[in-house]
């Protein structure tokens, strides 16, 4: 049971949280939301978020979706269970990495499939000042691509990601 001063400086971190994101661009209900989730240990059931903050179970839907873009949120259902659960990382680092990998895995995928062959493939007919040009800037694309990746993977490590 927790005593009603600690419930008291909650609000009070709660409404810090909310300060911070609205001010990061967040609206109020993904502030309310992250708020809640932020002070939760362990992951929650979309309806009991929802009966906490008061908003409809669509609207906590339709706001996790968006939330999960900007920060490491894991939904899932338990087993046997209809209810879905939601878990938000609190360490920021490894929600920040988790994101970045996220992100990064479709975009690895279209560098290593697609982009470089195409690359090599202009290469070979580039002869022109401009052409030559262009295939600096597509090879240097390809250089941070590749030193992203090793960043992502170093960070990973020092995490224990």
């Amino acid at each position: 049971m927790v005593s009603a001063q600690s419930r008291q400086m909650e609000v009070q971190l709660k409404s810090y949280i909310k300060k911070i994101l609205e001010r990061k661009g967040f609206d109020r209900l993904s502030s309310i939301i992250f708020a809640e989730l932020w002070l939760e240990p362990k992951e929650i059931s979309m309806e009991e978020l929802a009966d906490r903050v008061g908003y409809s179970l669509s609207s906590i839907s339709l706001k996790m979706k968006e939330l999960r873009r900007f920060w490491f949120l894991k939904i899932f259902k338990k087993k046997g269970s209809r209810k879905t659960y939601i878990y938000l990382e609190k360490n920021i680092l490894k929600a920040a990495l988790e994101k970045i990998k996220r992100d990064y895995e479709w975009e690895d995928a279209l560098f290593r499939e697609k982009i470089t062959p195409l690359v090599k493939e202009y290469k070979k007919k580039a002869k022109s000042k401009e052409e030559k040009a262009k295939l600096r800037i597509l090879e240097n694309s390809i250089k941070n691509h590749k030193a992203v990746k090793r960043i992502v993977n170093y960070i990973s490590k020092c995490i224990g990601g």
